[in-house]
């Protein structure tokens, strides 16, 4: 499959993690506090406004950091390796 606007429109709006995400807070967040339908419709468009947001800015910035990236792959890959081990690190202590 092509990759297009639209085959990534499809994808963005079936994201499981999306879905749980909304899910999750509209659950603990709003629902106990506000169980009006309008109010949940407003949080949903905003939630989804903030979403595409999101989503823009992290292509964005990926597109801007690509060449960066590229340049300097093996620095940058030992980096984020160290970072991941010491995030793991300071879960087990």
């Amino acid at each position: 499959m092509q990759s297009s606007f639209l085959s990534g429109f499809v994808l963005q709006i079936i994201n499981v993690k999306s879905i749980l995400f909304y899910l999750t807070v509209l659950s603990a967040f709003i629902l106990p506090f506000n169980e009006s339908l309008k109010f949940v419709a407003i949080y949903l468009a905003l939630t989804i406004f903030l979403g595409w947001m999101a989503l823009l800015l992290w292509s964005g910035f990926g597109s801007l950091f690509k060449d960066f990236f590229a340049k300097h792959d093996k620095s940058f890959r030992l980096i984020m390796c160290l970072l991941l081990i010491y995030s793991a690190g300071t879960i087990f202590q």
